[in-house]
């Protein structure tokens, strides 16, 4: 059993959760800024308002702060937009963490002095000097990031999900953190 973070509890992070739990890894998950993830998090019921599910019982919800950045992970999922991935990266930058990071967002970052995209491994590495950083890429359906028609459809699909699971933990960068999780 693995504990693991998971920082954002949007659709990404949240749904995340589930492969997780269902391979006996004690989660939690936390959600720096949205009032509404946070809301559906915390409640009883655990009922995700974007994904219209109820999350597994059995998932832990943290306020988000600095003590729970702390405390003793195996691992560190952060599924947040890009501002996010910033603001987590400040919050990242002094801890000198060596728990292995593993990013679930897409996009990219344009730095307008130097004329530069950087990814958004990149940007976090950056802005917090964290090196153990791997980043999930899926090229299914549309385009890269295709793998959301196949997660968050009308038609809920946990087989689909697992796939893709499995999917990106065959392209990882660091297999023997996903082999041990899943």
């Amino acid at each position: 059993m693995k504990k693991i973070l998971i920082i954002g509890g949007g659709a990404m992070g949240s749904a995340f959760t589930i492969p997780c739990l269902e391979n006996k890894n004690d989660v939690t998950i936390t959600e720096p800024y949205s009032k509404r993830f946070i809301k559906d998090l915390s409640s009883r019921r655990k009922f995700h308002s974007a994904l219209k599910i109820n999350l597994p019982r059995s998932l832990k919800f943290r306020k988000f702060s600095n003590d729970l950045l702390n405390e003793k992970f195996d691992l560190f999922v952060i599924a947040l937009s890009l501002p996010g991935i910033d603001f987590i990266g400040k919050k990242l930058k002094d801890k000198k963490i060596k728990t292995p990071v593993l990013v679930l967002t897409k996009g990219l970052k344009y730095l307008t002095k130097s004329k530069k995209i950087l990814t958004i491994s990149e940007n976090l590495r950056r802005n917090s000097g964290i090196k153990n950083v791997s980043v999930k890429r899926c090229y299914w359906g549309r385009g890269v990031f295709g793998y959301k028609k196949y997660i968050f459809n009308d038609n809920w699909c946990w087989s689909k999900l697992k796939c893709f699971v499995k999917f990106i933990s065959e392209i990882n960068f660091r297999n023997e953190i996903f082999n041990k999780i899943f």
